[in-house]
């Protein structure tokens, strides 16, 4: 067995002992006064079998890092001053170190067997225990080595000697363009230099040029590149822009085998000795086979030529544009010799407020509009308003060379007001909100003078009532656009958002109040109790929410029933129906959800043939799935997600679906998947699949919008709970990963939203289940733990929040599940009692909601037989009893608790001493029994095996009508189901 395979069995504790013995060593080495392998080994002779397979590779490094820099020259590789044993990684002896960086060290080394020349990359010793990092060097390795392309340094081979990994490249004579940058802005090297200072060759012999005058231009020193004039201005252009086709289609190579680089840069450029760029570092790409290396919410690269996506963890958005912006930005300070973040500093945080980049005539007056255009046009903000394709951008650079018109256009002065709009937008609303105020009041306040002289003047009434509508329209317009839901997604504007929320809700009740006092404004008054709903929604405030629904649709009925062929009144009550629906089935009315839904569907099928209408029948379909869903009715549940899919696709087809359609349709497919999950998985995965295209063309057409990317984070979490329930526990955990690192990123960036924290602690809680399930416990604690506090913050903010307490008391059940599978009962009780305290609390809230009250009987099940498990079972027996209070009425119900009741018998009966507690545990569960009878309960359940311990009770004899006990196998009850917070 070689030492590899060996280490890879070494306990972590070990690793680390053995890691700090090794970096000891090699810093004694260093400090001049080590010892010799021999030595350390005599030092260490407990872990001598495992020192022994590292200190070549170790020693090798040391070598390397202590010698002089040497160039083979004439030489032979054996009259290096390098002992041989030290300066060998199996057929390959190093020369020197010529690079470094976070993915490895690369060496000039001689392949023996091949007599030539590579370059040898080495992952550091301090990654050699990570397999996320071996992981990503084998990675980089692979990548570079699928693609041929004379552009991209071709990897030889890849291998591991000694504990120490590494692969073979091509060895590039020449320097990286940052070398290049910094000897043009010392004056060390002029605009068409090559790499090498004293190298004769230059950069327009690569390909024939547009000006005769400039072919023969000579190498040579020149003056710094600021007070260049026009001519040698273009000659450095055009070699730039050369060097950006040759890099563009290199990464167009690599981008149609679905590999994005990620780390365009210039220090991952080379240049040769015959003026060719060479593509190199793959260390950080995302490939289509292989992406489990970098998750979503992943920030990889260099933060310097990062683009925004990249810099703000938007994993899900970097593709082969992100690699195009980056070139855009090399091409920039190629041509300018300066950075666009120079004037600011280095920053280490991407800021998506900062100014747009300066255009690169700023810098030089002398560069060409057409480049400009086009280098601008790579670094746009937005992945949309770049070059689709490396390839694109590479034919308009040849376009500007070859002085024919480029594609690419300036931007223009309304984009970039549009543009700066986007990056202030908190501003932009909050002025605008202002704005709006100030129109509202003075609305209002001439709309409550005039009321008081209506009965002076009829003119003056119908001014009134032309003022009055006005208002509405400004109204409706203020709250009806995405304002709400724009400010939501902007980081740090949920503050403001609820105050904005707050002026227009005090207006819209004063509205309503004068709408309210006069007949002919009584449509008006319905929408404004319309709007009032909705804010209240918008603002987590359900309870008021229901009431403003309530009374919209009392007002709407009334409408319609004085013109019952108003078709908008129709519509409008539909509408009011269908909220007022909603809201009542998460309050755990489904009864009447259903009754409310199914009249708002009748209302809006008439219409469907208009697309606004077809739209709403479309949501109300969803809804209606939602809630047959929430009553076990899955096929009429599939049904009406269908349904809503049919309309959805057919107003895409038409050409009438806007954002908003295609957000509810991938949430429909969500659902219908949610449902096909039990009965065809593989259904159940091309639904979600759909819905991930959906949520990612919403993200990628608005990027900034965090209410697409949290749809998209749902949509992930889906996914990984349908791969818990085929037991892919490994899959489950990457979904979930993918979830959490998106939600993160919007909790970071908008800490007030409470629903992105809520989210974040449901995929934190499955992330929980996947991995207790595959036997991860000590992680699964650590997710569990992180739910329950992501949710202590919300209950900060709301203490009395009904779902917010549910989802905390499943958190607790899940820990305390956990801990009786680590045989910790006492923390386990603990846990059992936080999440009864927490779902009394949310049952105490919504006392109509079932589902709370199912959740909180399986919570109480859970802590009886923990109880039971410690033989407490007094204390067992008071919890089965306080279960059975939750199902008065309940016949099913209660003959669970009775069952769970003589379980606990039987255990008592094995022990002595117990007596009087059994009899009162027997009682109970009799007891328990005649209230399921007088329920309905059928006597043939009473023959139960797991009523066995019963049957020898006069009681249970009675209640059977058996003269004498019937002898029943005895059998375990079923077990709980695990608590899932969906």
């Amino acid at each position: 067995m070689n030492s590899e395979s060996t280490r890879t069995q070494v306990a972590a504790p070990d690793q680390e002992r053995l890691a700090r013995i090794l970096d000891e060593y090699l810093v004694a080495i260093e400090q001049g006064h080590g010892v010799t392998p021999e030595e350390l080994l005599a030092r260490h002779p407990e872990d001598a079998g495992q020192l022994r397979g590292y200190l070549s590779g170790l020693n090798l490094f040391h070598a390397v890092a202590v010698a002089p820099a040497q160039t083979l020259g004439g030489a032979a590789p054996s009259d290096i001053g390098i002992p041989p044993a030290l300066r060998t990684i199996g057929d390959y002896r190093l020369v020197r170190e010529i690079g470094r960086g976070g993915m490895g060290v690369v060496y000039e080394a001689f392949q023996v067997s091949l007599r030539r020349r590579v370059a040898l990359k080495v992952l550091p010793f301090t990654s050699a225990h990570d397999a996320k990092q071996i992981g990503r060097f084998k990675n980089e390795a692979q990548a570079a080595a699928q693609v041929q392309h004379p552009n991209i340094v071709p990897v030889f081979a890849i291998g591991a000697e000694n504990g120490v990994h590494f692969y073979v490249m091509q060895l590039i004579e020449g320097q990286s363009l940052t070398g290049l940058l910094n000897g043009l802005r010392t004056g060390e090297a002029g605009p068409c230099d090559t790499t090498l200072p004293n190298n004769g060759l230059t950069l327009n012999n690569q390909r024939p040029s547009a000006h005769p005058e400039s072919a023969g231009r000579k190498s040579g020193v020149m003056e710094p590149f600021a007070p260049l004039r026009a001519g040698e201005t273009a000659d450095h252009v055009r070699v730039v822009a050369r060097m950006g086709i040759q890099a563009a289609e290199a990464l167009h190579a690599a981008h149609e085998y679905g590999i994005v680089h990620r780390d365009v840069k210039p220090s991952n450029l080379l240049l040769d000795d015959q003026g060719k760029i060479w593509v190199t570092d793959f260390g950080l790409a995302q490939c289509r086979e292989n992406p489990g290396f970098t998750q979503t919410g992943d920030v990889l690269g260099t933060m310097r030529y990062m683009s925004p996506e990249q810099a703000l963890g938007r994993a899900a958005l970097v593709d082969q544009r992100t690699d195009v912006y980056s070139l855009g930005l090399t091409m920039y300070e190629l041509s300018t010799l300066n950075h666009p973040a120079d004037e600011n500093g280095e920053f280490q945080v991407f800021d998506p407020n900062r100014p747009a980049p300066k255009p690169l005539r700023h810098w030089n007056r002398h560069i060409p509009h057409d480049f400009q255009t086009i280098v601008l046009k790579c670094m746009a903000e937005f992945p949309q308003e770049r070059y689709t394709t490396a390839k694109e951008l590479a034919e308009d650079l040849e376009c500007f060379l070859d002085g024919r018109p480029i594609l690419a256009s300036p931007p223009s002065l309304l984009s970039r007001a549009g543009k700066w709009t986007k990056r202030h937008r908190g501003v932009v609303y909050a002025t605008a909100a202002v704005l709006a105020v100030a129109l509202l009041g003075f609305g209002v306040n001439f709309a409550m003078v005039s009321r008081e002289r209506i009965a002076a003047n009829e003119r003056e009434v119908l001014q009134t009532h032309d003022s009055m509508r006005r208002m509405g329209g400004v109204l409706n317009s203020f709250t009806s656009s995405q304002w709400a839901d724009e400010l939501a997604a902007i980081p740090g504007a949920e503050g403001v958002r609820q105050k904005l929320l707050q002026i227009a809700l005090d207006y819209f009740q004063q509205y309503e109040d004068l709408a309210a006092h006069d007949a002919n404004f009584a449509a008006d008054a319905a929408i404004a109790k319309s709007k009032l709903g909705a804010l209240y929604e918008k603002m987590g405030k359900p309870a008021q929410a229901l009431e403003a629904h309530a009374q919209a649709t009392k007002a709407w009925e009334a409408l319609l029933d004085r013109d019952p062929n108003n078709i908008e009144f129709s519509r409008n009550l539909a509408n009011s129906l269908n909220n007022l629906g909603w809201l009542s089935a998460e309050d755990g009315r489904s009864a009447e959800a259903l009754s409310l839904l199914t009249r708002a569907s009748e209302l809006l099928k008439p219409q469907a043939g208009s697309p606004d209408s077809a739209a709403d029948l479309a949501t109300t379909y969803n809804n209606l799935g939602l809630v047959l869903k929430q009553m076990q009715a899955q096929d009429s549940a599939a049904a009406d997600f269908q349904s809503a899919i049919d309309l959805q696709e057919s107003l895409l087809k038409t050409g009438n679906a806007d954002k908003a359609v295609l957000r509810t349709l991938a949430a429909s497919y969500n659902n219908l998947a949610s449902l096909q999950e039990a009965s065809d998985p593989k259904a159940a995965d091309q639904s979600y699949d759909k819905a991930v295209a959906l949520q990612m063309k919403l993200v990628i057409a608005d990027p900034i919008n965090r209410t697409h990317q949290a749809d998209l984070a749902r949509t992930y979490n889906n996914r990984g709970f349908l791969a818990s329930r085929n037991k892919d526990w490994t899959g489950a955990e990457l979904w979930y990963g993918d979830a959490i690192r998106l939600q993160e990123n919007l909790v970071k960036e908008s800490p007030l939203a409470g629903s992105y924290r809520r989210d974040l602690a449901i995929s934190y809680n499955n992330l929980g289940m996947a991995q207790s399930r595959g036997n991860h416990l000590t992680e699964a604690q650590a997710s569990f733990e992180k739910a329950a506090r992501s949710q202590d913050m919300l209950l900060v903010a709301d203490p009395n929040d009904a779902q917010t307490l549910s989802n905390q008391g499943g958190v607790w059940n899940n820990l305390g599940m956990l801990y009786d599978r680590q045989h910790k009962p006492a923390e386990a009780a603990t846990a059992y009692q936080q999440a009864i305290h927490f779902q009394t609390a949310a049952l105490k809230q919504a006392d109509k909601n079932d589902s709370y009250r199912s959740t909180l009987s399986r919570h109480y099940f859970n802590y009886a037989r923990n109880l039971a498990t410690q033989e407490k079972y007094a204390e067992a027996l008071a919890q089965l009893c306080d279960l059975r209070a939750l199902w008065t009425g309940k016949p099913d119900r209660l003959y669970s608790v009775a069952k769970e009741m003589a379980k606990l018998d039987r255990q008592m009966a094995e022990k002595t001493g117990l007596e009087q507690l059994k009899t009162d545990c027997t009682q109970a569960a009799i007891a328990t029994l005649r209230e399921a009878l007088d329920g309905g309960l059928s006597k043939d359940r009473l023959s139960d095996a797991s009523l066995a311990s019963l049957a020898n009770s006069p009681e249970f004899r009675q209640l059977t009508g058996r003269a004498e006990p019937k002898l029943i196998a005895p059998a375990d009850a079923p077990s709980a189901e695990i608590n899932r917070v969906n």
